[in-house]
Order: structure tokens, then C-alpha cells, then sequence
């Protein structure tokens, strides 16, 4: 019988001085996923990340490309023996 859960994380980090980023700014990120178990031995945990901050810091090293918002996704699997 297959089992499904879900998991939900979410962090933030008031970097003021921007000494461990580089540029200060308040960063947060939520990730919500699910857990499918088809077996008692494998696991599949794909998961949605969304980060935001309050300047634009994901992208590339130019500042007129950059963002507030960023997107991950992905997927891994859990073997147990």
C-alpha cells in the first residue's frame, strides 16, 4: 500500500550588514513537499522551494538582472537497506 505525507519547512534570515552574503537584506524561503512511500524501502520526496528577499539578489552578478524571487525545484529518493 502506497503512503503519502506532506512536509513543509521555512527559514529566515535577517542578513543587516551583508558580511555573510554580500548584500544586506531579510531573506526567507518555504518548501512545501510530498512524501510518496510505494515500498517499505524506497521513498520519493519531490519538493517546491520558493526564496524571497527584500533586494534583489538571485541571478546573475549583474545588478539590473537580478530578482527578489527564486524558484526551485526537485526530487530525490531514499533507498533503505
Amino acid at each position: 500500500m502506497t503512503r503519502y505525507w506532506i512536509s513543509i519547512s521555512a527559514e529566515w534570515f535577517d542578513e543587516v550588514n551583508g558580511s555573510r552574503t554580500g548584500i544586506p537584506a531579510s531573506y526567507f524561503e518555504v518548501t512545501p513537499g510530498l512524501n510518496i512511500m510505494p515500498t517499505s524501502w524506497l521513498n520519493f520526496r519531490p519538493e517546491v522551494r520558493w526564496d524571497h528577499a527584500t533586494r534583489p539578489v538571485f541571478g546573475p552578478e549583474a545588478e539590473a538582472s537580478r530578482h527578489n524571487n527564486q524558484w526551485t525545484f526537485a526530487i530525490d529518493a531514499l533507498l533503505k537497506f
